[in-house]
This record gives C-alpha cells, sequence and structure tokens, in this order.
C-alpha cells in the first residue's frame, strides 16, 4: 500500500544527496529560514507520488509551489528540473512543479499527509543530519510514517529510512540494494538522571535556559546530551539510541507546531512502544489543519521515565513567566 510513497521518499534522497555536494544551492524564505531546490524538488516528488495512489486524501507540505519561482533564480529551477528528469524518467517543466508541489493543499478530507521534503534543511546546507519525513493521518492520529535519514550513523554510510507501519517498526539500510527489515524496540529505561537526551541542533530558536532547568533538575549532564537537526531525534528514540526527547515552544512569537516536523517521528516513537505528550502532558493531536491542536513542546520517551519527566517540565513551567502567556493563549 505505501511502497509507492517509500520509493519515492528514496527518490527524494537521491535528489537531495545530488544537491547537497554542489554550493549555491538555495535562499531564505524569511530571515533565518533557509530553503534549498532540494526542498522544492523533493516535496514535488512526494506530493506527485502520494496525489498518485491516494488522490482523496488532503496533503500538507511544507513548501509552496510559487516559491519555486519567486525564490530560485533561473539557473537553480533549472538545475532542479534537470535532476528531476534523471530521477523520474519523464520531462518536468516549470509548471509541473509549481502544480506537483501543491497537490492535495485544497482538498478536503480527515484522512491525510504530513510531508517534510527536508526536515533539518539548516543540518542540510551545512552537511549535517536531515530527513525527508512522511506520515499518513487518520482522524487526528498518525497510522503511518516514515522517515529517510542519509546520514543517520549506519555500517554501510548510507543511513537508514525509518518506517512504522500496522505491522510495527523497523529500519532498513537506504542502499538500493539492501531489503533486510531491522525491528526496532526503546531501549531498557536507565535511571533518569543517566538517561541518553537529544536536543535539537538550532536551540538559538528555543529557550535554553528552561530545558537546562529541567536537565538540571533531573541530573542530567552535558555529555550525555546530543544535538540533531530534523526528525532524527524521533528516530534516535525509536531505535534505542537515545532515552528522551525534549523540546520547549517558543515563548515571543510561537502559533504553534506544525505537523509536518512531528508526525512521522510520533508514529514510530509510539510504534516502538514509547510515550509522547506535550511538556503540560497534553496528548498531541493532529487535526485536520497544518498545526498542532493546541500543544506545547515535546516530551518523548520511554513510558518508565515519561512521569518523572513531566513532573520536571511541569515545574519548570510553573516558574517560568515567560510561558504563562502561551499557557493561557493555549488552555492550558
Amino acid at each position: 500500500m505505501y511502497k509507492p510513497v517509500i520509493q519515492a521518499m528514496k527518490h527524494a534522497v537521491q535528489l537531495c544527496a545530488d544537491v547537497q555536494k554542489k554550493a549555491g544551492f538555495g535562499g531564505e524564505k524569511a530571515p533565518k529560514d533557509p530553503v534549498t531546490v532540494a526542498d522544492y524538488g523533493s516535496q514535488a516528488i512526494l506530493n506527485r507520488a502520494i496525489d498518485a495512489h491516494f488522490p482523496q486524501d488532503a496533503i500538507m507540505a511544507e513548501e509552496r509551489g510559487q516559491q519555486f519561482l519567486t525564490i530560485l533564480n533561473e539557473e537553480q529551477q533549472t538545475r532542479t528540473l534537470k535532476r528531476l528528469q534523471e530521477i523520474l524518467g519523464i520531462d518536468v517543466t516549470k509548471e509541473d512543479v509549481v502544480s506537483w508541489m501543491d497537490l492535495g493543499r485544497e482538498t478536503k478530507a480527515t484522512t491525510h499527509w504530513a510531508v517534510d521534503p527536508i526536515d533539518g534543511t539548516r543540518g542540510f546546507v551545512k552537511g549535517l543530519r536531515y530527513c525527508v519525513a512522511v506520515a499518513h493521518i487518520e482522524s487526528t492520529q498518525p497510522t503511518w510514517g516514515a522517515l529517510a535519514c542519509p546520514e543517520y550513523p549506519s555500517e554501510d554510510g548510507n543511513g537508514f529510512l525509518f518506517v512504522a507501519d500496522q505491522e510495527g517498526v523497523y529500519r532498513t539500510s537506504l542502499a538500493e540494494t539492501t531489503t533486510e527489515k531491522q525491528p526496532l524496540q526503546l531501549a531498557p529505561a536507565p535511571k533518569l538522571s543517566d538517561a541518553r537526551v537529544v536536543l535539537s541542533r538550532n536551540l538559538q530558536d528555543f529557550p535554553r535556559a528552561l530545558i537546562d532547568q529541567c536537565l538540571d533538575a533531573a541530573g542530567i549532564p552535558e555529555s550525555s546530551i546530543t544535538y540533531i537537526d530534523g526528525h532524527g531525534k524521533y528516530a534516535s528514540v525509536a531505535c534505542g539510541d537515545a532515552d528522551i526527547f525534549l523540546r520547549f515552544p517558543k515563548t515571543a512569537d510561537f502559533q504553534g507546531h506544525y505537523i509536518w516536523d512531528h508526525a512521522p517521528g510520533v508514529a514510530l516513537v509510539r510504534k516502538a512502544g514509547g510515550v509522547i505528550s506535550d511538556i503540560t502532558g497534553g496528548e498531541v493531536m493532529f487535526g485536520e489543519g497544518n498545526i498542532l491542536n493546541g500543544n506545547l513542546g515535546v516530551i518523548a520517551c520511554h513510558p518508565d521515565l515519561h512521569e518523572q519527566v513531566l513532573k520536571i517540565t511541569k515545574q519548570v513551567i510553573a516558574t517560568s513567566p515567560s510561558l504563562q502567556p502561551l499557557l493561557e493563549r493555549f488552555g492550558r
């Protein structure tokens, strides 16, 4: 059922790998918000495949088609078209790319897709970790999710494709010749102070002081923290490479978390047996729009650790004046 989407994700990774090798491949949608030709090419590939096999579903994707024409210069557009033609084996025009990127955007349906063509663009442009992330959402929860993580540490150097489906959760090498599926499970729960934590590499976007308060209260040292761009944080918890992923909301202009930044990873961690909530203990809910329904931050961890982590985040929230307006606005 989902094989065409998985193949599209592998095609998207092909394009991303090619683009990452070249300089001068991007621009900015807004200050500190980089976007690359790979974002547009990847989304075009993914949306085209999803719409072809699930035409009744809505698609919530990060980029918009018109940006391909307004943000990228002529040379970047031409390069994208050339690479798409090579990967897909068909003629591709600018109009095709714009159209494919917006497929499913206006569809009204309770079943929809969350698509992040490159999650962790800042890491991508630096040659660091990134993911191609896709989830299938029914009603308010993801029922299938996948992350293609080409820079995730692996023995063969090809990274991993992580998948959560009806049968379970597994990973497989992104190498084209590999089909072996490795079942995933959480690591056994350690003592909280011994827990391995994954945090966003872009902590300037988040209230680092609040996160530090949580880690200090838990007795977790800096040496137990790994900084990762994108969905790789969820993948790390799902496969047992980390024990806790913690994220606080931005405090100044926070309007909500985008579903494509979380749905695929949430599917993985839950299927692996983990617990996901926001930092107030609220259930993470994916509605029909592109924003999570009233959630603030994320806790993803082993069930035996969740209550301890949540107790600490609630204590930090209670003593943080900067978070009070958000709590009121989001009804927490």
